[in-house]
């Protein structure tokens, strides 16, 4: 750069001042700068003062040119100059940001490249480990159903390569086919888990192969995985084998683990036969054959009377108390198999529980999760008589073979059924073995979707309704549901009050005002204006709901201090209208269901609400 002229452009003018600029010493904060030489000078040491370097490479005074323009306009137009400071400024934080966000995507590409190089690794089982780093360390993997035998990289631990269970998995680099690691999460070990086989003994110790039994009926060789060497096994332990070798046996399953997943805990069962009120028919059926099958056999051996192999529990409209029912049984056949010594199993099959969506797993869940695990229950030793319970909640979902609502799945599933149904009965006790009893427990609320087949003799042998609630038995259910602290009557809160005061002030009253009222109307083809009364519609489940209804009303009031705190009859009487109300609106909702489940016969053409007579007004729900 030249030198410029060192005289100044206004230096002969009297009337134009130089600028003063402050010098980065005492001196010059006194003096004005007689050149620009000297003002690119002062400059330099200001910024050299504020912490910036000049450039070396013969640029470094373009910045001073700059700053000198600026402090210029600064004294002849100070808002322009600054509107350009900040302009400036806005621009190079906006460089910093593109900046850095290129530097980003570079990162990124940079890893999305690294990670193409590398390849992303095979998981494969690994077989054995040979040689060593010195040796070139082979690996014996399967990969794609077949064994390979791969490369070992130098920076993996042979020692824990060669300590893997069956279950692990080994990392293979996919361009170059080289073992580079390995895997032992232990997710994949409970992904590896497979069927359940029964240890039946060994077929060579020395080697740790054992005979197992697989859904009672077939028996193979399985080897042990290392980590169950040291395990003492005595039948019949249950194994787990592997999912995808089944040639090892990874697991041994605990003993108070369920055989089968619709195996239920009978501990969990707190319902008792004397909880239910109106089934004593049904109760007395289920409770006789229990007893002559279990403790005393030789009764029905002396007359030559077959013990009844299934039964299907049946109500034309629902809440009738099946369940329970089948629940307090359950509980009462493991109480009295504690008090005689026998032993009880239960299996719950909840509706849809033995559909799938793969073709044919639905038969296969029959014959393995259900009857694979029933069979394998009689085959284990025991010492004691064996009672196994199998209820098949709303059977008519397997449908009838043939009709038109039915799949080939179903179809499938049903006809696996049957088929274990004839094998699982014609089972027969090993000599000297307790017996083993089963009794087939089918519910449903339409009959009619039940395939024949199944309700033949000789699989189901009986089916009996659910009785209909009567006037007496809709007083015992309320009955056993009427535990409560506070009941109002005679203009005074009793805190406790004995079963027959409670039933004849309380539920002879409200049932008398509700059971016989008309709530619907119907008409068919034949017949116009049949009335059906509350009695009717209602099952035990309405009851049972009106009860804790009334005790709710009472409870509430109770809570936001207005009113008696306790049960009047009208709690009960608008408990029991509001339940058989909401009857009568599903019916008159649905024709369909109404007439199946008041066996109409013809067609329903109309329905209607009846108004019943509401009871006098609810005194006790004023405000006190």
């Amino acid at each position: 750069m030249e030198a410029p002229d060192a005289k100044e452009p206004n230096a002969g003018d009297p009337n134009v001042e130089a600028p003063n600029v402050e010098a980065p010493n005492a001196e010059a904060n006194n003096a004005p700068v007689g050149g620009i030489m000297n003002r690119l000078a002062a400059l330099t040491q200001i910024l050299k003062d504020a912490g910036h370097t000049p450039d070396e490479s013969g640029g470094g005074d373009v910045p001073l040119v700059e700053v000198d323009r600026l402090l210029t306009q600064a004294e002849m137009d100070p808002k322009q100059a600054v509107a350009q400071v900040l302009v400036a400024r806005l621009a190079g934080d906006k460089a910093k940001r593109s900046a850095a966000e290129v530097m980003k995507s570079v990162e990124g590409l940079q890893g999305i490249l690294e990670k193409l190089l590398e390849g992303r690794p095979f998981l494969c089982r690994l077989e054995s480990v040979t040689g060593s780093h010195e040796t070139e360390a082979r690996a014996t993997v399967t990969l794609g159903g077949q064994l390979r035998e791969l490369a070992v990289h130098p920076d993996v631990d042979l020692e824990a390569l060669g300590a893997l269970m069956p279950w692990h998995f080994v990392c293979v680099h996919p361009q170059e086919m080289v073992v580079t690691g390995y895997r032992n999460d232990p997710a994949l070990f409970a992904r590896a888990q497979g069927e359940l086989v029964e240890f039946l003994g060994w077929a060579d110790e020395s080697r740790y192969l054992a005979r197992v039994s697989y859904l009672g009926n077939e028996e193979r060789i399985v080897a042990l995985a290392p980590t169950l060497h040291g395990v003492e096994l005595q039948a019949p332990a249950r194994l787990v084998l592997q999912r995808d070798d089944d040639r090892w046996a990874i697991e041994v399953l605990p003993q108070d683990r369920r055989e089968s997943r619709f195996e239920i805990q009978l501990d969990t069962i707190t319902t008792r036969l004397e909880d239910l009120a109106g089934l004593d028919s049904v109760k007395e059926r289920l409770i006789e054959d229990l007893v002559l099958r279990v403790l005393h056999p030789d009764v029905p051996e002396r007359f030559g009377v077959k013990p009844m192999r299934g039964l299907i529990l049946e109500s034309h409209k629902p809440g009738q108390g099946k369940t329970a029912l089948i629940r307090a049984f359950a509980a009462y056949a493991r109480d009295l198999g504690k008090e005689h010594d026998f032993d009880v199993c239960l299996y719950f099959v909840p509706p849809g529980a033995l559909k799938t969506v793969w073709h044919g797993g639905d038969a296969k869940l029959v014959r393995e999760d259900l009857c694979g695990a029933i069979r394998a229950r009689q085959m284990r030793p025991r010492t004691r008589p064996l009672f196994q319970l199998i209820v098949l909640d709303e059977i008519d979902s397997l449908g009838k073979r043939g009709g038109e609502m039915m799949s080939s799945a179903q179809n499938d599933a049903l006809t696996a059924l049957l088929s274990e149904m004839d094998g699982l009965v014609q089972w027969e006790n090993a000599p000297g073995q307790p017996s083993a009893e089963m009794l087939w427990v089918g519910m449903t609320n339409r009959i009619d979707l039940v395939d024949v087949a199944i309700s033949r003799p000789g699989r189901f042998d009986l089916v009996l309704p659910m009785p209909e609630p009567t006037l007496e038995s809709a007083e015992a259910v309320m009955a056993i549901y009427a535990t409560c602290g506070a009941w109002y009557l005679d203009e005074t809160v009793h805190t406790s009050l004995e079963e027959e005061i409670i039933r004849s002030a309380f539920l002879r009253p409200a049932l008398g005002h509700v059971f016989e009222a008309q709530v619907l109307r119907y008409s068919t083809e034949s017949q116009s204006g049949v009335s059906v009364t509350a009695g009717r519609l209602m099952s035990s489940a309405h009851y049972e709901a009106a009860m804790n209804t009334a005790k709710r009303c009472a409870a509430m009031r109770d809570y936001r201090g207005v009113g008696i705190p306790a049960v009047a009859v009208e709690d009960v009487i608008e408990a029991l209208l509001e339940e058989a109300h909401s009857a009568a609106r599903r019916m008159s909702a649905d024709h369909g269901t109404l007439a199946r489940e008041l066996e109409v016969p013809g067609h329903i053409t109309r329905v209607e609400m009846v108004a019943t007579d509401e009871p006098r007004p609810h005194r006790y729900l004023r405000a006190s």
